[in-house]
């Protein structure tokens, strides 16, 4: 009798391979085709480096027609498996689509597949404009994805080949993870899946889940590092050596009386650079703390800059910057900081940073021109930077509960930053005493695996509606009942060591089938009670809320059908627009701003609507919409159309320019999505014209505090040689190690 992979593969065509168990691996790999090897030979024959074993199996795997799980630590070349299906999708005259969980992580893939495979063949799709969408290789969010494949159905899988998910272990994110889930149910079996990802403990019941909903998947786990890393402790004034590249403790601090001044990040800067451990990144865990220590840098007269050619290229960086960020006062601020900081190969980053100038850092210490860089953790999620070395201030970090120790994969996030393939024998971690963390406590970190993927599924409104549409309730059971959180309280009911209850298990399987159900009940008639769905079939009200992906969905769907939003001026629209985007950081307005009458009448009719809907889903155990962004941020999109200064701005709502620039953007992107849903839905198309113009006003004053649109996202040929210059000989920067040992 045929098992579940081979009838998935008979299905699809492909040949059945026998499984042959591989050590280290808990679950079976497949027996490879003489083909599927013979293919990946010619591939890897194309990179001037061996391919690793890792990276083999799984192009050997892709080759073969299996989807993949490819876990690894982060530098270790898991996008050369992604290289391989878009090169396979091309040579077959399909199409691959690469999804990022950042707009900044897509706008660097988008780069740099241009520059591989030629700008006619790649393109983008953002929340803002779309290049090339036509091509055959496209570079979304996961979100822009899923939205495509719910409201475009068949005409979104047309031709595809691969869908490649990067950074998959965004699936236990709290508040994203349900897209990457939805995206694996969406695709069809004969589409492969290329799922990338930093160490996930639980990979094996991650590709059991992949197997069972999706079809025949490879897991490929590789646990070592490309560049093996060393961890070093500071205490102010020795650099100790404190565990080895496999993470073993070697050595400890001697127990000192508790010192609550923090060591010199200067001090440390200095040493790193006397030990050739430079190019560095330094970890900070407050913005003004990035500044701060760089300006400290900058006054202790450290410069790790080599010639004049270095300074000359950065002041012309420095001037296209200038030139494109125009005359805003705050933008300007935060040029002079850095024109400070730059020539002497130093700099600061973070999300406050007006775009244009976290690009420009970017790409300086990309181009080998930085010695080090202060940054907050945002860094570390996605964007390419490696360093020699990393330095971690501190072992805590703030959220919404206060202070607490790191993650494990926060932590290996961050230090995976160090150690760069081809060019580093070792990378080298940092971490700084701190009066608030223990020794201990890094021991912790180092020893402790990390955190199991978990799942927080819940569809929205709008998958419910394509679900509905499609295949009735049963549709929106199923769903539940494929998702990766029922996945894994089925498999914890499985039998262990010990001598199982059957009926036990019988009894709690069926209760966990009555809690899927019941689930989907309540999302079901949340859309009956706001008559999208009769019980029987989807109405012609769910016309626009079956084409919006947003979590207000709902919200706005009744806005637009009761018509409040019609009648407004595209200036009130840009703020109300703000207000049901929701996101971005809170801000700490000084003064409550007063709305005009006309806005403050509409805020109020929007803000009733929305506790009526929070109040129907606390009834039903649901919890699908987002709520209101923050009344301390009321007024400040108006104002911003307006013509208001960007130093007014953020001195009254206590913004950095870079929180400008995101909520101005982010509202345009909702605002171009409402255009995009109303001209589909047919509904309301001067709303619809009042939309477009309303994102023209955010863009255009949004050009104003550095934005970069994505077309500038691929560099001109002169550009890309200029800076893929490496240091001169004799820079501070990036010199050979010598030969000595540094314990």
């Amino acid at each position: 009798m045929p098992t579940e992979r081979e009838r998935h593969q008979r299905r699809r065509g492909e040949p059945v391979a026998a499984a042959a168990a591989t050590a280290g691996e808990e679950r079976p790999l497949y027996q490879p085709t003489p083909s599927a090897v013979a293919r990946a030979e010619a591939f890897a024959a194309r990179y001037p480096f061996p391919l690793d074993a890792f990276q083999r199996a799984a192009i050997v795997a892709l080759a073969d027609g299996y989807s993949t799980l490819v876990t690894a630590p982060t530098g270790t070349g898991k996008t050369v498996v992604a290289e391989f299906a878009i090169h396979d999708a091309i040579t077959a005259g399909q199409r691959v689509i690469y999804t990022t969980p950042l707009r900044a992580l897509s706008a660097q893939k988008f780069r740099d597949f241009s520059m591989l495979w030629g700008t006619e063949r790649v393109g983008m799709v953002t929340g803002e404009t779309a290049i090339n969408d036509r091509a055959p290789v496209l570079v979304m969010t996961t979100e822009i994805l899923r939205n495509r494949l719910v409201s475009e159905g068949e005409a979104a899988r047309q031709g595809l080949r691969a869908v490649v998910l990067d950074e998959f272990h965004y699936l236990a994110d709290l508040e994203r993870g349900r897209v990457w889930e939805e995206v694996v149910l969406l695709t069809p079996p004969a589409v492969q899946l290329v799922c990338l990802s930093a160490t996930i403990p639980n990979a094996s019941e991650v590709t059991s889940w992949l197997e069972e909903v999706h079809g025949p998947t490879v897991v490929i786990r590789h646990d070592e590092r490309a560049v093996p890393l060393d961890v070093y402790y500071y205490d102010g004034r020795k650099l100790l050596r404190v565990a080895d590249p496999s993470w073993r403790v070697i050595a400890r601090p001697r127990a000192s009386q508790r010192d609550y001044r923090l060591p010199s990040s200067v001090d440390l800067l200095a040493e790193l650079a006397r030990r050739h451990f430079l190019p560095a990144l330094f970890f900070v865990m407050s913005r003004r703390g990035t500044e701060e220590e760089c300006d400290q840098a900058v006054d202790a007269g450290l410069d790790l800059t080599a010639t004049a050619a270095s300074r000359e290229q950065i002041a012309r960086e420095l001037q296209a910057v200038a030139d494109r960020i125009g005359g805003e006062e705050l933008a300007v601020a935060q040029l002079d900081r850095l024109a400070r900081a730059l020539p002497r190969g130093l700099a600061f980053h973070h999300a406050g940073l007006v775009p244009a100038l976290r690009e420009l850092v970017e790409r300086l210490f990309e181009a080998g021109r930085i010695g080090a860089v202060f940054a907050t953790g945002t860094l570390a999620l996605g964007i390419n930077m490696p360093a020699r070395t990393v330095v971690l201030e501190q072992l805590s970090t703030r959220d919404d509960r206060g202070w607490r120790p790191l993650h494990k994969r926060e932590f290996l996030q961050m230090a995976g930053r160090a150690g760069r393939r081809g060019m580093d024998p070792s990378g080298h971690v940092v971490v700084q005493k701190h009066p608030f963390d223990s020794f201990e406590l890094l021991e912790r970190l180092l020893q402790a695996p990390p955190e199991p993927i978990t799942s927080a599924f819940q569809l929205d409104y709008p998958s419910a509606l394509s679900l509905l549409d499609r295949y009735g309730t049963a549709g929106m059971v199923e769903i539940y009942r494929r998702s990766f959180a029922t996945f894994h309280r089925l498999q914890a009911l499985a039998p262990s060591g010990k001598r199982s209850a059957p009926a036990a298990i019988t009894r709690r399987r069926a209760q966990i089938e009555r809690e899927i159900v019941e689930r989907a009940r309540r999302l079901e008639s949340v859309l009956a009670l706001f008559g999208y769905w009769d019980g029987e079939q989807v109405t012609r009200r769910a016309a626009f809320l079956r084409r919006f992906f947003h979590g207000n969905a709902l919200l706005t769907s009744e806005l637009v059908i009761a018509g409040t939003l019609s009648g407004v001026l595209a200036m009130e629209l840009a703020e109300a627009a703000s207000w049901i985007e929701g996101g971005g950081r809170t801000g700490r307005g000084r003064r409550p701003y007063q709305l005009p009458p006309r806005l403050a009448a509409l805020y109020r009719q929007v803000h009733a609507l929305s506790r009526r809907i929070e109040r129907v889903e606390r009834e039903n155990e649901l919890s699908v919409s987002s709520g209101l962004g923050p009344a301390a941020l009321h007024g400040l999109v108006w104002r911003a159309v307006r013509g208001e200064s960007l130093a007014r701005l953020c001195e009254h709502y206590a913004l950095d320019p870079g929180d400008v620039y995101a909520r101005l953007t982010e509202t345009a992107m909702w605002l171009r999505q409402l255009e995009s849903a109303l001209l589909a839905s047919g509904l309301d198309p001067s709303l619809a014209d009042v939309a477009r113009t309303a994102h023209a006003l955010l863009i255009e004053r949004a050009g104003l505090v550095g934005f970069t649109p994505a077309t500038e996202a691929l560099p001109s040929e002169l550009e890309a040689v200029t800076l893929l210059d490496r240091p001169e000989p004799g820079s501070p920067i990036d010199r050979p190690p010598e030969g000595k040992s540094h314990d």
